[in-house]
């Protein structure tokens, strides 16, 4: 199974290094967009709807956490990818699910991407059982009748 994945990062070889080695370590992830704009970014997060943000801190027109200040519900997962670790904290109060210090180590990468992937997991579960049950909630003329198979058919 495979999982979409938007870059944010104002460094164009910061992004270029990230997409390489997402090909190369997380084979599953597709990166089905990538941009130096945090602006570009926000409009590419409502058209593409990417299940997992990379995302850096510090740009030059937005930071990150300004970024997903306007996103009031995201509905994707969000790894920071920064050259500070001094916002650690910051990241962890938004929700972030992994942050990585560029350099980017592979093996750190990979747990992280790794993780992001058991919640979208999770949250695919959830909105799939929700649902479920949302559909057997609802009311019809048929409400009070269910259907058992036996050895002559269905009563």
């Amino acid at each position: 199974m495979s999982f979409t994945a938007l870059l944010i990062d104002d460094e164009r070889k910061a992004l270029a290094i990230l997409k390489n080695k997402l090909e190369r370590f997380c084979t599953n992830i597709v990166v089905i967009g990538e941009t130096q704009s945090p602006v570009e970014g926000l409009a590419l997060i409502e058209k593409l709807k990417p299940q997992l943000v990379f995302l850096d801190v510090a740009m030059p027109e937005m930071s990150g956490f300004d970024l997903l200040a306007k996103i009031p519900n995201p509905t994707f997962e969000i790894i920071f990818v920064t050259a500070f670790d001094s916002y650690a904290v910051d990241a962890l109060n938004h929700c972030a699910i992994g942050y990585l210090v560029k350099p980017v180590d592979n093996q750190s990468l990979i747990a992280t991407v790794l993780k992001a992937i058991k919640n979208i997991e999770a949250k695919t579960a959830l909105e799939k059982n929700k649902l479920l049950i949302e559909n057997l909630g609802v009311q019809s003329f048929q409400d009070r009748k269910m259907v058992i198979p036996s050895q002559e058919g269905l009563e």
